[in-house]
């Protein structure tokens, strides 16, 4: 056989396989839709297939992905998330959609000066939220607020530097919207407003009613 009759066979055989592996995968990717996570690992049983290996037993990806999925934080009367570990707009807004459908939610983004790029970002990602009608307003800390501010459509609260993490976490639980934290996590301040949640929400399960 020449080497060109071989590369048809070769080409064949992958393209076929390829099909296989596309049914297989729309097929249960169809039935997890919208849930964040989903492609990414559904991509392991596109893996698996292209290997002439079984796919993963009937439900055991399903669970997987239940336990990857976002969960709000109980808190007296409320409720928050913490986004900012994602620190990137898409996957927020990947967060976002898998904690709320139509209700708005009220951001919290925290600025890094060395991350300018990603105040950027932020800034147009808030500004279209807005211009969806996701969000009415937003509060603000760390650095370049004042920036941030000027560079938005929306209503904003500024936070100083300075600001005492548990202050600002009262000031969040005293609207009337659901409080999601975004932008950066690296700082001592959000590791004291983590810790500033996290006392808070003794006592309180993901499962309970909140605001």
């Amino acid at each position: 056989m020449t080497d060109t009759g071989r590369e048809d066979i070769d080409a064949s055989l992958i393209n076929k396989r390829a099909e296989t592996v596309g049914m297989v995968l729309t097929k249960r990717v169809e039935r997890c839709e919208g849930m964040l996570g989903a492609e990414t690992a559904h991509a392991i049983d596109a893996v698996l297939s292209f290997l002439d290996e079984p796919p993963l037993p009937e439900g055991e990806l399903e669970a997987f992905l239940d336990a990857m999925q976002p969960e709000w934080t109980r808190l007296p009367g409320k409720r928050g998330f913490d986004a900012a570990e994602v620190n990137d707009v898409e996957s927020t807004e990947m967060v976002r959609r898998s904690l709320v459908d139509d209700e708005q939610i009220l951001p919290f983004v925290y600025l890094r000066r060395d991350r300018r790029g990603r105040t950027a970002s932020f800034a147009s990602y808030i500004d279209l939220l807005y211009e969806r009608g996701k969000i009415d307003r937003v509060h603000v800390g760390g650095a370049n607020t004042r920036a941030f501010a000027a560079n938005v459509d929306l209503p904003v609260t500024r936070h100083d530097a300075g600001a005492d993490a548990t202050d600002v976490l009262e000031v969040l639980l005293s609207e009337d919207q659901p409080v999601v934290l975004m932008g950066n996590t690296v700082d001592e301040f959000m590791r004291d407003m983590t810790s500033a949640i996290e006392d808070r929400a003794g006592g309180h399960s993901t499962a309970d009613p909140g605001g």
